[in-house]
């Protein structure tokens, strides 16, 4: 067996404690920083919920416009008979009498 002086052994188990020190220290603050994104990723922001809300209306705008162009044949059609049969109506337009003096 080897004779190994005091010195050198402590030494080496310093240099040991000081790794285990190392990697323990590493590991914790690997650890906080997962859990510090974790709970970004999972917290709502106070904004979200407005961009969100501007989202869904931005996309009901859009689909109101579309709906509108495929409907535009019918919607024209239907005011037309609309002002026709106002325009072509034998019922008198009522009218408002004007206060007298």
């Amino acid at each position: 067996m080897l004779n190994v002086p005091d010195s050198l052994h402590r030494s080496r188990e310093d240099t040991v404690d000081k790794i285990n020190e190392s990697i323990i220290t590493g590991l914790v603050t690997g650890q906080n920083i997962v859990t510090r994104l974790r709970e970004r990723a999972t917290r709502a922001e106070p904004g979200q919920a407005l961009v969100e809300y501007a989202l869904i209306l931005a996309l009901v705008a859009v689909a109101a416009v579309i709906a509108f162009k495929f409907l535009q044949p019918a919607i024209v059609d239907t005011f037309g008979r609309v002002t026709t049969t106002l325009t072509t109506s034998s019922t008198p337009v009522p009218t408002v009498p004007t206060p007298g003096p």
